[in-house]
C-alpha cells in the first residue's frame, strides 16, 4: 500500500482552512504589534495602548487554537499556522501541511499535567508578587493591563486543561488527584518564590 500523499491547505475541509487562516493571521498581528511596541517610549501611553492590543490578540490566538485542538485539527497543523505567522511567512492554499503527530492518552495527560503545573506555578508566583508588592507599601496594581493578560492566560490553560481531560475520558477521581496536587503546590511554590526580590519576581509574573 503506498503511503497517503501529503496535504495541502486546498485539500482539506474549508472550515478547518479558515480556522488555520485565522491563527496565521492572529500570530502575524502579534507579532507586529510587538514590534512596534518596541519602537516606542517604555511606559508611554501609546506603549501602555499596544501592549494592551497585543494581550487582546494574544488572547484570542491562544483560544482559537484551544478550540482548533479540541474540534480535531492536528496539533502540528496548528503549531504550523502559528509559526508561520510569526515569523512572517505567507499563508496560501498551496502551503503542505506536516503529517499529523501521533496522538496517544499518555501524551495527553502530560499535557493536562503541564498545564496545571504551570497554572500552580502562575499562581504562586502572583501570591509571592502581591507580598511583596505590599511591603513595600503598594496597595494598587501597578500593571493592570498585565495582571488582566495573566488572568486570561491562566484561563485559558485551565479551559484547555479541562478540555483535554475531558476528550481522553478521564473520570472524576483521576481530574481531582490531578487538580488538587497543583492545588497543594501551589504553597509549596509560593514559599520559595518569597525569597525572590521584587524585581526577580515582576520578571517571571510578566514572562
Amino acid at each position: 500500500m503506498s503511503p497517503n500523499p501529503p496535504l495541502r491547505i486546498r485539500d482539506i475541509p474549508l472550515e478547518q482552512a479558515a480556522v488555520l487562516r485565522r491563527i496565521h493571521q492572529l500570530a502575524a498581528l502579534g507579532t507586529r504589534l510587538r514590534q512596534a511596541m518596541q519602537a516606542r517610549t517604555p511606559g508611554s501611553a501609546d506603549s501602555t495602548r499596544k501592549f494592551g492590543q497585543v494581550s487582546e490578540v494574544d488572547r484570542d490566538r491562544d483560544l482559537t487554537e484551544i478550540h482548533a485542538r479540541l474540534d480535531g485539527l492536528p496539533a502540528s497543523w496548528v503549531d504550523q499556522a502559528c509559526a508561520a505567522g510569526q515569523s512572517g511567512r505567507a499563508w496560501t492554499d498551496e502551503l503542505l501541511l506536516p503529517a499529523p503527530r501521533p496522538a496517544t492518552g499518555r501524551r495527553n495527560i502530560k499535557r493536562v499535567l503541564d498545564d496545571t503545573r504551570q497554572l500552580a506555578d502562575m499562581a504562586a508566583i502572583t501570591v509571592a508578587r502581591e507580598h511583596r508588592l505590599a511591603t513595600h507599601g503598594v496597595t494598587a496594581e501597578p500593571e493592570p493591563a498585565a495582571a488582566g493578560q495573566l488572568r486570561r492566560n491562566m484561563e485559558a490553560i485551565w479551559t484547555r486543561a479541562a478540555a483535554t481531560a475531558t476528550s481522553i475520558g478521564m473520570d472524576r477521581k483521576q481530574r481531582a488527584r490531578v487538580f488538587n496536587a497543583a492545588s497543594s503546590d501551589v504553597n509549596e511554590r509560593a514559599e520559595s518564590y518569597l525569597h525572590d526580590s521584587l524585581d526577580d519576581l515582576n520578571a517571571q509574573w510578566s514572562s
